[in-house]
C-alpha cells in the first residue's frame, strides 16, 4: 500500500470532486485544504474546509492486525466559521475515503494524536468495497427453544450482502447465551471464575469436587454452555455452606492439607462481614443478571475503576458528565462483547441517561469524594475526585478498550455538551416521557460511538 504525500492527497479530492459532479476553486493548497465548492446549476456555493492523512496500520505488532489509524500530525483539525470542515482518511490500498466526525475530534492534540478504525468498516470481501454496520431483529434455535436476538453484520455496500467477523459472531451468540442463561439461573462465565477464586482453588480441583470431567470446570470458565444439571450445581455452590457439602462428599479425593485448606477458607467466607452486601443491594437495582443490567454481574470493583478512570483522565469529573460516561461505557461494553460493564441499571431523565441510583452510587463508593464548584459565572455543581489510583488490573483488555473509546469520543466535549449529545439517542428519546429504565438492546442503536 502506497504512503501518499500531502500534494498526492490533494488529488485524490480534486479528482473526486470532479467525479461527483461538482466543479471548485481550490482556496488553499495546503492542511487544511479549502475548497469552494459550485454545482452547474449556479444554485450558490459551499465552502469546505478538508483535514486529510493516510489511513494506515501502524503500530507494529503491538496492535490489532485490523487495527488502522489517522495519525493527526502537522495541524489540529479544528471546525471554521463559515465553513463545512471534514476529516477524512485515505487507504490507498482499497482506494477508499474514511470520514469521521469532525465534531467528536474538533481540537484532538496530544503527544501522538489518532482516530482509530477497524478495518472491516473499510473492505467487503466480495467486491474490496465499502461496507456499514447492519442490525435486524432474528430469532435462533438454542437448545430446542426460540431465543430472539439483535443479529449484527457487517453489509457490501455494492452487493448488499451481509458478513460476520470473529468479534460479531460472539457479540450475536453472547445474546442468545445472555437469556439462556438468565432463564435457567446458569451463572456465567466471570461469576464461575469468581466462585472458584474465593475458595482458592484451581479449575482441575474444582472438576474433581464436583464430579466434572477433568477439563469441565475450565470450559465452563471460558464460555461453554453447562447443562442444566451442572448449572444448577454452579449456582448452589457460591453459597458456603452448600460447597461444604461437595468438599466432605470429595474428602477421599483430598489429601488432608488441601481439605484442611478449603474448609477453613469456607469458614472464613461464612464469618465475612455483610456490609459489603448491603451496599451492593442499594447500588445495583435489580436481582439477578437481565436485560436491564447488560446481564453484567453488578460489581463495586469495576464501578469503583471505571469511576476512578474518568476522574483520572478528566482530572475530576462533575457527575452530570460521570452520568453520561457510565451509560456509554457500559452500553458500548454490551455492544462490544454482549455484557454491561458495572452492573448498572440505567434510567431517562430530563438531562440525559443515568444510573438509577446516581445519588446513592457517588456516596456510597469508597475512596471517592463529591466536592462541591461554583465557577467565576456563578454557576455550580459537584465534582467527583479521589486521591485513590486506577486500578488497571481490575478491568481486562476489552472493558480497558471501551473506556479508552469513550474517553476519546467526549475528551473534549463540556458536561452540558455530553448531555445534548445523549438526547440524540434512541435509548433516552424511547424512554423520557416514562422516565424509564433503558434496555440494553439500545446499545445497537449508539450514535456517538
Amino acid at each position: 500500500m502506497s504512503i501518499l504525500q500531502s500534494t498526492q492527497l490533494l488529488d485524490q479530492l480534486t479528482t473526486s470532486i470532479d467525479a461527483s459532479g461538482w466543479r471548485y476553486l481550490l482556496v488553499q493548497n495546503r492542511k487544511p485544504f479549502r475548497f469552494r465548492l459550485f454545482k452547474d446549476d449556479e444554485s450558490g456555493f459551499l465552502d469546505v474546509r478538508i483535514y486529510i492523512w493516510n489511513c494506515t496500520h501502524g503500530g507494529g505488532a503491538a496492535r490489532a492486525t485490523n487495527e488502522y489509524r489517522v495519525q493527526l500530525t502537522g495541524v489540529v483539525p479544528n471546525i471554521a466559521q463559515n465553513e463545512t470542515t471534514i476529516l477524512l482518511g485515505w487507504h490507498d490500498g482499497y482506494q477508499v475515503f474514511v470520514a469521521f466526525d469532525m465534531n467528536r475530534h474538533n481540537g484532538q492534540n496530544s503527544q501522538s494524536p489518532s482516530i482509530q478504525i477497524k478495518e472491516e468498516m473499510m473492505k467487503s470481501p466480495f467486491t474490496g468495497g465499502n461496507v456499514v454496520l447492519h442490525s435486524e431483529k432474528r430469532t435462533a434455535v438454542f437448545r430446542k427453544e426460540k431465543f430472539e436476538y439483535t443479529f449484527l453484520s457487517y453489509q457490501c455496500v455494492d452487493t448488499r450482502e451481509l458478513f460476520t467477523t470473529t468479534e460479531l459472531d460472539t457479540a450475536n451468540t453472547m445474546q442468545i447465551y445472555n437469556q439462556y442463561r438468565t432463564k435457567y439461573g446458569i451463572p456465567f462465565p466471570d461469576e464461575i471464575r469468581s466462585i472458584r477464586r474465593k475458595y482458592g482453588l484451581s479449575a482441575t480441583k474444582m472438576s474433581v469436587i464436583l464430579g466434572f470431567g477433568e477439563n469441565q470446570y475450565r470450559l465452563y470458565e471460558n464460555g461453554d454452555m453447562p447443562s442444566l444439571t451442572n448449572g444448577r450445581i454452579l449456582k448452589t455452590i457460591q453459597v458456603p455452606a452448600v460447597f461444604a457439602t461437595f468438599v466432605e462428599a470429595a474428602k477421599n479425593l483430598l489429601n488432608t492439607e488441601e481439605y484442611d485448606k478449603i474448609m477453613l477458607c469456607i469458614e472464613e467466607l461464612e464469618n465475612e462481614s455483610n456490609t459489603s452486601k448491603l451496599i451492593k443491594q442499594l447500588i445495583f437495582t435489580t436481582d439477578g443478571r437481565n436485560q436491564w443490567n447488560g446481564y453484567a454481574l453488578p460489581s463495586i470493583s469495576k464501578l469503583k475503576n471505571t469511576m476512578l478512570y474518568f476522574i483520572e483522565k478528566f482530572n475530576g469529573v462533575f457527575v452530570t458528565q460521570m452520568n453520561k460516561l457510565l451509560f456509554y461505557a457500559d452500553f458500548l461494553a454490551y455492544r462490544s462483547r454482549g455484557l454491561g460493564l458495572t452492573g448498572l441499571v440505567f434510567k431517562a431523565v430530563p438531562y440525559g441517561p443515568v444510573p438509577e441510583r446516581w445519588d446513592r452510587v457517588y456516596s456510597l463508593v469508597d475512596d471517592i469524594e463529591q466536592m462541591p464548584i461554583e465557577s467565576k459565572n456563578g454557576n455550580s455543581g459537584t465534582k467527583l475526585v479521589s486521591a485513590l489510583e486506577f486500578d488497571e488490573a481490575s478491568l481486562s483488555e476489552e472493558e480497558l478498550s471501551c473506556l479508552a473509546k469513550v474517553y476519546e469520543t467526549f475528551k473534549n466535549e463540556t458536561p452540558s455538551t455530553i448531555s445534548e449529545i445523549s438526547h440524540q439517542e434512541a435509548a433516552w428519546l424511547d424512554n423520557i416521557a416514562s422516565h424509564g429504565r433503558i434496555d440494553y438492546d439500545y446499545a445497537f442503536s449508539l450514535k456517538a460511538l
